[in-house]
């Protein structure tokens, strides 16, 4: 039995025991689970037993270990041979033999950065041999630099309005201020991230001898072994644009699926037309998102239109949803999955567990694999107090309108008996007493 308590402060503005029932203790919700089919109940404390694909064999049982061995030594500190910056935490190597033609530009928002950057240090950066973390603030994690993407725009942009808060934290910084970066509140974060696709790119070009380029942002999880796959026989001396392509006004490849360009797109455009940057610098200031800016000036620029990557734009390889509520088709089913988005630290330590095993077994992870392991395993006949979602016909009951012809809206019993006559309904859902609903 779970159960959800507030509690009330007291005039003292002490806050009782939330554990200790008094008369000022609220019970929100009394929540006791009807079934338990996929625990283990004696592995339950240990680890995340819930997840049918996660064998309890491959977690090792620390509670019987006594000793704990001391972790190696790696180099002194002063021995600065192995890397460029001397602090740089070691991140064990594990990438696929390709991954060293991907340059990875993880791109963050400052006050978001140790709360969505740390995780990847584990799961996602081992597997990318070159990499760059891109900000709207200088820094560094584990010794690695964090880039101020914005460092380099006109002096005109820099002291506009839509940078006030951006001027103001750099002002707290170089005063010495004393103040955690990401616990303030940056306002107008959204317009400081429209100005970064089109410098990140471009200093990573220049920084970097690669032939493709993925910009991805750090509530996204990459799939980099499927990635990597799925770049074989694609040329990078052609002009290639791809990712989760929206279009408003210009095809352009979402930034939160993640953004591939190959070099020669790179090398079309602003690589060899700086002027470029300021020109979209000023567009930026009037346009909604940066991701859109890039595909504006790939598209005017060099006629680079963005595209799926596949022949049908349906079948998206790079998402722009979570592996819980992304949508699987029957075209995509066999298909690989190269990135998901809005993914939480959770999430994306549960994703890099996935794919470990997947690899294992010699497999990538795909659209069926997500439908079989976090979708079907929790399917029953009937789910209270859910929302499938399922809302493509709604027929209900309004008060002073003729009744329907169908008697969905009156009953579950007749809700479920409308979708069984007909072969394309595969899911219903009922609302409540006042408002019951079929979709169809």
């Amino acid at each position: 039995m779970l159960k959800f308590i507030t509690n009330k402060y007291k005039e003292t503005g002490r806050r009782e025991n939330p554990y200790h029932h008094s008369a000022d203790t609220k019970l929100l919700l009394n929540f006791e689970p009807k079934r338990r089919v996929y625990h283990d109940r004696k592995a339950s404390s240990r680890f995340e037993s819930v997840e049918t694909w996660r064998d309890a064999r491959l977690i090792k049982d620390t509670s019987r270990i006594r000793h704990i061995p001391r972790r190696k030594h790696f180099r002194a500190l002063d021995d600065t041979s192995s890397t460029s910056f001397g602090l740089q935490q070691i991140l064990v190597s594990e990438y696929p033999e390709g991954a060293e033609k991907i340059f990875f530009m993880i791109k963050t928002g400052g006050t978001e950065l140790w709360k969505k950057l740390p995780v990847h240090f584990f799961a996602s950066l081992p597997k990318m041999p070159k990499f760059g973390l891109y900000s709207d603030a200088p820094g560094s994690i584990a010794g690695y630099e964090v880039i101020d993407s914005l460092a380099n725009l006109t002096e005109s942009i820099r002291n506009s309005e839509l940078f006030e808060m951006y001027r103001l934290h750099r002002d707290i910084h170089d005063n010495h201020g004393i103040y955690d970066y990401s616990e303030t509140k940056l306002n107008n974060a959204w317009d400081l991230d429209k100005f970064k696709n089109i410098p990140i790119l471009l200093h990573a070009y220049e920084n970097s001898n690669c032939d493709w380029f993925f910009m991805v942002d750090t509530d996204s999880y990459v799939m980099v072994e499927s990635l990597v796959d799925w770049l074989k026989g694609r040329d990078p001396n052609k002009p290639y644009y791809h990712g989760s392509i929206i279009n408003i006004g210009v095809p352009f490849a979402h930034g939160g699926s993640g953004i591939l360009v190959s070099r020669k797109a790179i090398e079309m455009t602003v690589a060899s037309h700086r002027e470029y940057l300021e020109e979209y610098e000023q567009r930026a200031t009037k346009d909604c998102c940066g991701d859109r800016v890039l595909g504006l000036m790939l598209f005017e620029k060099g006629k680079i239109i963005g595209t799926t990557g596949e022949a049908s734009d349906k079948l998206r390889p790079f998402q722009g949803n979570t592996h819980w509520d992304v949508e699987v088709t029957e075209m995509q089913w066999c298909l690989p999955v190269l990135s998901f988005h809005h993914v939480s630290p959770h999430d994306i330590e549960l994703l890099w567990e996935y794919e470990q095993i997947k690899e294992r077994e010699g497999s990538h992870v795909t659209y069926g694999d997500i439908y079989r392991d976090f979708y079907q395993p929790y399917i029953t006949d009937v789910i209270e107090n859910w929302d499938n979602n399922a809302r493509d016909v709604q027929i209900h009951k309004e008060e002073g309108k003729q009744e329907p012809s169908s008697p969905a809206w009156k009953s579950f019993e007749e809700c479920k008996a409308t979708c069984e006559r007909d072969e394309k309904c595969l899911t219903y859902r009922t609302a409540n007493a006042q408002a019951p609903r079929v979709p169809i």
